[in-house]
């Protein structure tokens, strides 16, 4: 059965999009490259969290605490992070305000009960900075009992100087 859906998307307070969902049987999983239950492809619903998350990540981190959950877990650089308070909380100690992110190499993979495994690798430039850092970001994307997407797992990680 079919039915249109009004949901907001990634970050509450930004957009509203329609989604169509569908009931997911064992039958009707999606390949990555399939249109998935809910309408759009695996990889344009990890590439609108992506462009979404870079967007709002740098130039304004506590909008991201509504993509969080009290079950989320974050491992920032090594340092193992649980629930929204903790994540939040380590981004406002950042020692930085703001960041330009540029994903240059972004993979996604649909994950059993229509989860989404989005890799990012990139170069990002911090405030006051002119030189960039290569990093690397892993989420895990998951439905909440609402249907809307959140960040259930993630890993971040500075790997070094860039290539500018």
């Amino acid at each position: 059965m079919t039915h249109m859906r009004r949901t907001k998307c990634l970050f509450v307070s930004f957009c509203t999009i329609v989604v169509v969902r569908r009931k997911t049987t064992s039958s009707n999983r999606c390949s990555p490259a399939a249109v998935c239950p809910f309408g759009m492809t695996y990889a344009d619903i990890g590439k609108g969290f992506i462009d979404q998350y870079y967007a709002i990540f740098g130039t304004n981190r506590a909008q991201c605490q509504g993509i969080y959950r009290e079950t989320s877990v974050m491992t920032w650089s090594g340092e193992n992070l649980a629930g929204v308070a903790n994540i939040m909380t380590k981004f406002a100690s950042l020692p930085f305000n703001q960041a330009r992110f540029n994903p240059t190499e972004v993979v996604y993979q649909p994950i059993n009960q229509a989860g989404i495994l989005v890799v990012a690798n990139g170069e990002c430039v911090l405030e006051g900075e002119s030189h960039t850092l290569a990093f690397n970001d892993v989420f895990h994307l998951a439905l909440d009992a609402t249907g809307q997407w959140y960040v259930a797992n993630q890993v971040f990680r500075i790997l070094g100087g860039g290539s500018h």
